[in-house]
């Protein structure tokens, strides 16, 4: 995770893209399937351990 956090840095690289391309799909699914994305997270938690970034430069862009 520290190489992922680090290249967040760049909005080239591969971990903005990943980074962009999860948010736009949360801010779909926020708009259609909302149930979804709370079971999926629920789900998550129970077999990963999810870490927050240190920093969150489409949380905004999430929420609109």
């Amino acid at each position: 995770m520290p190489k992922y956090v680090e290249q967040l840095a760049s909005p080239k690289s591969v971990a903005s893209k990943h980074l962009a391309a999860m948010a736009t799909g949360i801010k779909k699914h926020l708009k259609s399937d909302a149930a979804f994305l709370k079971s999926n997270y629920a789900v998550d938690i129970s077999y990963f351990e999810l870490k927050k970034l240190p920093a969150q430069p489409l949380k905004k862009e999430v929420q609109k």
